[in-house]
C-alpha cells in the first residue's frame, strides 16, 4: 500500500502504519531494502502499576465494539509513520541525553566462512531443519543445526537463530565483556526467527537483535542484577492481557534487594499491538516499562503504538523507592494511539524525555488522552523538545499521592522546556470553559507541590494553553508562545498557586485571557496592572509564524517574538547537573542567534 503523507513540523513524511518500517542503515547483517521490522515482543510478567491518571472523568471515551473509540481514536490513523530510526553508525543522541556506554555501536562478529564444521562460540539454531539435533551437536552448523537455543552463555558467544516459532520461555544468563559481548540474534530480517514465549535476561554485555517475539505470552525482561544489555532492531507485538509490558527492566518485587539493572538500552524497536487498546478496563499492557532498582536506561529511536497502557511507563512503585529508579532517557521515539499516553513518569528521579513525537491519544476508561505526563511526585523530570499534536491534552500531571503506598512523592521540580503542542482539542468539540480541570489543554496540571518550570514552549491551536488546578507549588512561565488559543491562555485556580507563580517574556497571540487565582484578567495590560511584577517583557501580538497551516511554527523574519525572550536559568541548571547544554531550540539550533533569545520553541 502506498503511504499517505501529511506535513509535519520536521518536514518529514508521516504515513499509515501499514507502510513498512525500515531498520537502521549500517546495521551489520541487515538488508537495507527490507521493510518490516522484526518483532521483539513482549510482556514483562510483572505488575507495573495502575493507569496513568487517577482522575479519569465520566466523559472519557469507551469502545463501542466497532474498533473505534468514542473519543476519536481509529485503527490506521493517517498520522502513522513509515518510520526509520537513524543509522546505527554515526548515531547522535537526542538533545540532553548522553551517549550510552554500550549497545549502539557494536556489531556482531562475522559468521564462520565456510561454516561446515562446528566452531566454538558460534551457535547455529534452526528448529525447522530436518537435520536439526542437539545430540552431540553443542554448537550446530547450517547443515546440521541445533534444535534448542542455549541460554547459559560465555563472553564472545554468538547465537544465530533461524526458523521458529520457539514456544518455550527462556532465561538467559552470561558474563560478556565490553570487548567480547554476547549476541543472541537473527541473521537477517527475512525470514525472521520467531520466539513466541517470554525471555528473561540476567547478566552483562548482552545484545539481542533482529528477533520476532510474537505471541500471547511474549516479551523480554532485563532482570536484576544486569548491566550493559541492549535490545535493538526487534519487533514487539501481539502480547495479551496485563499488567505487562513489551520490554521491561528493573523489578516490582522484592523491594529490599540492592541488585540493580544498569546501562540498559532499548534501541530501534517497533513495539505495538500489545494488550487490547480498546479494552473496557484498565488492562495496563505498556509498550515499555521501567521499574525500581534500574538506572541509566536508554529508550531511544523506537516506535510504540496500539498498546493498552503507555508507550513508556517509568514506575518505582513507591515514594521510598524513587531514588532507586534514576537516569532514564526517553528520546526520539514515536508514539501514537495507545490506550493511555505516549510517555509517563511515576515515582522516579532524573528522567529526561527528549525529542519524542506523540499523537492520536484520546480519552479512554483509564486515561484522559494526554501525550505526556507525570504523577506521584517524581523529582527532576525534564520534558524537552517534544512534539505533541492531535491529542486530548498535550502534557498533564495528576495526583502526587501514590496508589500503592498512599504516600506523596517528594519531587520538587518538573521541567517542560522547548516543546511544541498543537491541534489540542476536546474530541467532543465542546470547546473551552473556565474550568481548570478541562480537557483540550496543551499543558494541564494538578495536585503537585513541585515547581513546574514552563520555558520556551510553543502552543498553537488549542482549546486552552496552560491550566493548573488545585495545586500549591508555583509555576515559572517564561518565553512561551501561546497563539490561536480558543479560551484562556493561562488558568491558575488557587490563590496560593498564583502567589507562588511567576510569568515573564511570554507572547500572547490574541488578547490575553488569564485566570490568576481569584482574579480574571481580560488583557495583558490589565494583568500587568492588577498583578504587579507579573509578565515583565510579555507581548500581546500576532507571532507571525511561517506557515501554521502546514505545521511550520518557525518565526518569520518580522515576528515580534524575535530577540524578545529571556535567558532562563533552567538551561544552566540542566548543564550544571548533567554536563550537557540544552540551550538550543527544537531544531538543535544554539540559542540565542540574535541579540536576545526568541520566544517559543524555535530560535
Amino acid at each position: 500500500m502506498s503511504c499517505t503523507a501529511i506535513a509535519t513540523t520536521s518536514k518529514s513524511l508521516r504515513c499509515r502504519p501499514d507502510c513498512p518500517w525500515k531498520p537502521p542503515d549500517g546495521a551489520k547483517g541487515l538488508s537495507p531494502i527490507l521493510g518490516a521490522l522484526f518483532f521483539l515482543a513482549a510482556s514483562a510478567m510483572l505488575a507495573i502499576g495502575c493507569s496513568d491518571d487517577s482522575e479519569t472523568t465520566t466523559d472519557a471515551a469507551t469502545t463501542d465494539g466497532s474498533g473505534q473509540m468514542d473519543g476519536g481514536i481509529q485503527d490506521g490513523s493517517s498520522h502513522a509513520d513509515a518510520w526509520k530510526p537513524p543509522p546505527q553508525d554515526g548515531w547522535v543522541p537526542p538533545i540532553g541525553i548522553p551517549q550510552p556506554e554500550f549497545g549502539i555501536d557494536e556489531h556482531a562478529p562475522d559468521a564462520p566462512n565456510p561454516w561446515t564444521d562446528q566452531v566454538p562460540g558460534f551457535y547455529y539454531i534452526d528448529n525447522t531443519s530436518q537435520e536439526a539435533t542437539d545430540d552431540n551437536n553443542e554448537y550446530g552448523t547450517p547443515s546440521k543445526p541445533r534444535i534448542t537455543i542455549p541460554t547459559h552463555l560465555q563472553a564472545g558467544d554468538v547465537v544465530e537463530v533461524h526458523g521458529g516459532p520457539y514456544d518455550s520461555s527462556l532465561s538467559f544468563s552470561g558474563a560478556g565483556t565490553a570487548s567480547k559481548p554476547i549476541f543472541v540474534r537473527g541473521a537477517s530480517t527475512q525470514p525472521r526467527p520467531v520466539l513466541s514465549a517470554h525471555l528473561d535476561v540476567t547478566g552483562s554485555f548482552f545484545i539481542f537483535e533482529n528477533l520476532d517475539l510474537n505471541g500471547a505470552d511474549n516479551g523480554l525482561s532485563v532482570r536484576t542484577p544486569s548491566d550493559h544489555v541492549a535490545v535493538r532492531f526487534c519487533e514487539v507485538q501481539n502480547g495479551q492481557g496485563g499488567p505487562a509490558s513489551g520490554l521491561y527492566t528493573g523489578r516490582w518485587n522484592p523491594e529490599d534487594d540492592p541488585a540493580v539493572a544498569t546501562q540498559i538500552v532499548f534501541y530501534g524497536n517497533s513495539i505495538h499491538d500489545n494488550g487490547d487498546w480498546h479494552s473496557d478496563h484498565d488492562e495496563d499492557h505498556h509498550c515499555v516499562a521501567v521499574g525500581h532498582h534500574a538506572d541509566h536506561v536508554w529508550i531511544v529511536d523506537n516506535e510504540m503504538y496500539h498498546c493498552s497502557g503507555d508507550g513508556v511507563q517509568v514506575n518505582a512503585k513507591k515514594a521510598g523507592l524513587a531514588s532507586t529508579l534514576n537516569h532514564v532517557y526517553i528520546g526520539r521515539n514515536d508514539a501514537w494511539e495507545n490506550k493511555q499516553t505516549g510517555f509517563w513518569s511515576k515515582q522516579a528521579t532524573d528522567v529526561i524525555v527528549s525529542q519524542n513525537t506523540i499523537w492520536g491519544m484520546r480519552p479512554s476508561n483509564s486515561s484522559e488522552g494526554s501525550g505526556l505526563g507525570w504523577q506521584y511526585g517524581p523529582e527532576r523530570v525534564w520534558f524537552i523538545y517534544n512534539q505533541v499534536f492531535d491529542c486530548e491534552n498535550g502534557i498533564k500531571s495528576s495526583t502526587n499521592v501514590g496508589d500503592v503506598d498512599d504516600v506523596a512523592g517528594t519531587g520538587q521540580d518538573i521541567y517542560v522546556i522547548g516543546n511544541l503542542f498543537y491541534d489540542i482539542h476536546k474530541s467532543d468539540g465542546s470547546g473551552p470553559t473556565n474550568n481548570p480541570w478541562q480537557y483540550g489543554s496543551a499543558i494541564r496540571m494538578t495536585d503537585q507541590d513541585a515547581v513546574k518550570h514552563l520555558v520556551a514552549n510553543t502552543v498553537y491551536d488549542a482549546d486552552v494553553a496552560i491550566t493548573y488546578a488545585r495545586g500549591t507549588g508555583g509555576l515559572v512561565i517564561t518565553d512561551n508562545l501561546l497563539a490561536h488559543v480558543a479560551g484562556h491562555q493561562i488558568i491558575v485556580e488557587t490563590d496560593a498557586a498564583a502567589q507562588a507563580s511567576t510569568t515573564d517574556h511570554d507572547l500572547f497571540g490574541e488578547t490575553a485571557s488569564i485566570r490568576w487565582g481569584s482574579s480574571n484578567e481580560t488583557s495583558l495590560a490589565n494583568f500587568q496592572s492588577d498583578q504587579q511584577g507579573q509578565c515583565s517583557g510579555c507581548i500581546e501580538a500576532d507571532p507571525k509564524l511561517v506557515d501554521p497551516t502546514q505545521d511550520d511554527f518557525h518565526l518569520s523574519a518580522d515576528s515580534p517574538a524575535l530577540d524578545q525572550g529571556a535567558d532562563a536559568p533552567e538551561y544552566d541548571e540542566f548543564e550544571t547537573r548533567y554536563g550537557i547544554s540544552i540551550r538550543v531550540d527544537m531544531d538543535g539550533v544554539t540559542r540565542p542567534q540574535g541579540s536576545g533569545f526568541d520566544i517559543g520553541a524555535y530560535e
